[in-house]
């Protein structure tokens, strides 16, 4: 492709996913949007996330505005989706027809944008999945264009813990589908995999390094004791435990058992609507005793295989909720992230208050249907492609291309909610993946799925 074409539509697909922060006046912001815009701009990590995305909007806002943040992320998101789309259409006029067609239905009948134009880190866990995708599969690839996939990769890592895990835990288990199931990974490379593992392994190594040169502090996360004890209360089996073991010994001073009657029973309610975790220690030194506890629960049989039946179920409830718009609710005068917009960026403040979220005039009502009949048509088809008589016809990448997105979207599902709770916000920022790899399947097979079709009708 000539180089001006492919500019031309690297802007042109930024410039449509960019019409929803257009639409809404400004960037969307979530509630934990004012913590990074306050981390990155304070230099601290915060006690809950890391602190990388706060960073990148110090960096990319220079000061002057948020609309940078956003822009940057759409097109980050328009190169990378352009790279995948490559991959499986060659004729220059066909991808182009296609790749705008694509970026246009995805902007329309799913959340992408909604979530590519939010002051979050969440578009960079789809990023990650297509990028994993990207650097295994693709046979020519540029140079700069594979280190920039790189750089990318590794901060879409490290910009979120679930991202981390969500990444290593796809790739190994291609590992295996590579030594059991070499029909369709046959081209897969055993030296790619395990590079790809490494690279995100070491995204464990500067995580904390990034941390230790801003706070002292060599650690990953300040808070994963914090977010599994409130799993574990969500779940009924922290409560269960300590009436079962608070008259032992090792209990005898435990913060826990002393605020029992207190615990609180959802996750948002232990971490964020109570005073629990002040009342046991603090987000710090709550680490020591929490950690014990943990470690109790998860070695007694009884309860680690509660936690496995319970953390499974979570990951099939999770599969489902995939709502566009949870958390996009209006945060106005006195919010966290007003609060730093008014700080940082004054001139903007009005613009800010003006917007459609603030005035509570988005609603997700109509996407949210249009979406969920996407995704049920997406997975009738994709049964049909896998099961199929005619399936030895197909474009094989296309194929291993929707096994691969589906093995992403459950793994997905079952970190983010076995490790907390189910919650839209996780599952809807990855499930627009779906109908890209359905539509993609259709745009490359369209002449044998025609003849299928055909035969079908004559016959």
């Amino acid at each position: 492709m000539k180089i001006n074409n492919y500019w031309i539509l690297l802007i042109t697909g930024t410039v449509i996913l960019s019409l929803v922060a257009v639409y809404n006046g400004f960037p969307l912001v979530y509630s934990d949007s004012g913590t990074y815009i306050y981390s990155g701009y304070a230099m601290f990590v915060p006690k809950d996330r890391p602190a990388t995305y706060g960073l990148l909007i110090k960096a990319l806002s220079m000061n002057y505005t948020l609309w940078f943040v956003i822009i940057f992320q759409n097109l980050l998101v328009s190169f990378v989706l352009l790279e995948v789309i490559k991959m499986f259409i060659i004729n220059q006029k066909k991808l182009i027809i296609s790749f705008i067609s694509i970026v246009t239905g995805l902007t329309i009948f799913t959340g992408i944008a909604w979530y590519s134009n939010q002051l979050m880190p969440d578009i960079f866990a789809p990023l990650s999945i297509l990028i994993i995708f990207i650097l295994l599969f693709k046979k020519e690839l540029s140079k700069w264009k594979r280190f920039i996939l790189y750089v990318v990769l590794i901060f879409s890592l490290i910009s979120h813990y679930s991202h981390l895990l969500v990444a290593i835990t796809v790739i190994s288990i291609l590992i295996i589908l590579k030594a059991i199931w070499n029909v369709y990974f046959n081209k897969l490379s055993y030296k790619n995999l395990f590079f790809l593992l490494g690279i995100s392994f070491l995204a464990w190594i500067i995580l904390p390094a990034i941390h230790y040169s801003i706070d002292k502090d060599f650690a990953v996360s300040k808070s994963s004791h914090i977010f599994f004890m409130a799993h574990l209360a969500n779940t009924g089996i922290l409560k269960d435990f300590l009436e079962n073991n608070c008259d032992k010994p090792d209990y005898k001073n435990c913060k826990l058992c002393k605020n029992i009657d207190e615990l609180p029973e959802t996750v948002p309610d232990f971490i964020w609507h109570s005073d629990f975790i002040e009342k046991t220690g603090g987000w710090k030194n709550s680490e020591e005793e929490y950690k014990m506890v943990i470690r109790d629960i998860m070695t007694t049989p009884k309860y680690f295989l509660q936690n496995a039946i319970i953390s499974f179920r979570y990951g099939l409830i999770q599969l489902s909720r995939n709502k566009v718009g949870a958390g996009l609710s209006p945060y106005k005068k006195a919010s966290a992230p007003h609060m730093q917009i008014e700080w940082r960026f004054p001139e903007k403040e009005q613009q800010y208050l003006n917007s459609k979220q603030n005035q509570d005039k988005l609603s997700f009502s109509i996407i949210n249907l249009i979406q969920n009949l996407m995704i049920i048509l997406s997975l009738l088809i994709t049964i049909y492609i896998l099961f199929s008589d005619k399936r030895n016809k197909w474009q094989r990448l296309s194929v291993v291309f929707l096994i691969f997105i589906l093995l992403s979207i459950f793994i997905n599902s079952f970190i983010t909610a076995g490790l907390a709770a189910p919650y839209a916000r996780y599952q809807a920022r990855i499930i627009w993946l779906l109908l890209l790899a359905t539509t993609i399947f259709l745009i490359t097979n369209y002449n044998s799925l025609l003849s299928t079709f055909k035969n079908r009708s004559n016959y």
